[in-house]
């Protein structure tokens, strides 16, 4: 599944980050908002479409009918 392949990414890099914390420093910034979309992501993978926005907004209801 992508959750899982995105939940073991985060680890990875999150590993990586501490085992070696002076490399791609200055790119901090820009790993931290990757691993924030990609835990959004996640998160809404996980979550049963009964529990979406999207399959209550009228906008998309049609996508989840199908």
């Amino acid at each position: 599944m992508i959750s899982d392949i995105l939940s073991d990414t985060e680890h990875d890099i999150e590993k990586y980050q501490r085992d070696f914390p002076k490399c791609y420093h200055t790119f901090r910034e820009e790993i931290e908002n990757v691993k924030s979309v990609m835990r959004a992501l996640r998160i809404r993978l996980d979550t049963p479409p009964t529990l979406t926005r999207e399959e209550n907004d009228p906008k998309t209801k049609a996508e989840f009918d199908r």
